[in-house]
């Protein structure tokens, strides 16, 4: 991130393959990995997002294969 944005203000977003929102929250500003609990999320691919200020930061796609 770039250090005049803080990190508490980032908006992470998940998208499935429809373009639905599946998962919205804020980051916590720790250094660090956020997990997210997808044992119930269906195989797919899925879009992130992080936003702050409806300012789109970064995207990028992952896949859920079960």
């Amino acid at each position: 991130m770039p250090e005049e944005i803080a990190v508490e203000n980032v908006v992470l977003s998940v998208y499935n393959a429809q373009g639905a929102v599946v998962r919205t929250s804020r980051l916590n500003g720790q250094v660090g990995i956020e997990e997210i609990n997808l044992t119930n999320w269906p195989s797919g691919l899925y879009i992130y997002q992080l936003r702050h200020d409806e300012i789109l930061l970064h995207s990028g796609k992952f896949e859920v294969l079960r």
